[in-house]
């Protein structure tokens, strides 16, 4: 699992002026307060996701978590790890770990619904509080992301993540 958290991070790291410069332009048009600077955000966040990659590996080895939830934790890292997704890497290069980091960030904020904060705050290596930053990324998810493709996540999630949220308290 490192390794795969590393290459990300490695790919991210080398690509950031062409990270900044595809948002800026993208949101040139864009006149509103979460266009600004849109690509040094891009960037930042894309910067937090092998952490967030992380933080869902660790989710799904942690016993205090039911089972389901783990399970659906495992799905979110299969998504990140195959090279079939809504933008494959292979032809946007590191501007598609967007879509990635949408899906952890919207698995995450539904494993949160079931799961102790303080528990997701256990696993987190990350600089900034774990709950900030995700209510963060989701405040420029319209503007980092088609609303197409995030519609896609979202029937994606309720797919994968529907069922398995049906926690019983015998299940953990």
């Amino acid at each position: 699992m490192f390794d795969v958290v590393d290459t990300i991070k490695d790919k991210i790291q080398n690509s950031k002026d062409s990270i900044i410069n595809h948002f800026q332009k993208k949101a040139a048009v864009d006149k509103s307060q979460a266009s600004r600077n849109v690509g040094q955000r891009a960037f930042e966040f894309l910067k937090a996701f092998p952490y967030l990659v992380l933080l869902v590996s660790k989710i799904t080895l942690d016993s205090r978590i039911p089972k389901k939830i783990r399970i659906f934790a495992g799905a979110l890292i299969a998504y990140v790890i195959s090279p079939v997704d809504f933008l494959p890497e292979l032809f946007t290069g590191p501007i598609g770990f967007i879509d990635d980091l949408f899906v952890v960030v919207l698995g995450l904020r539904l494993i949160l619904k079931h799961v102790d904060a303080n528990i997701i705050r256990e696993h987190w290596k990350g600089d900034q509080d774990i709950l900030v930053l995700l209510q963060d990324i989701l405040s420029y998810a319209d503007v980092l992301l088609p609303a197409k493709i995030l519609s896609k996540i979202n029937e994606w999630l309720q797919e994968k993540g529907g069922e398995l949220m049906v926690v019983d308290q015998d299940q953990t």
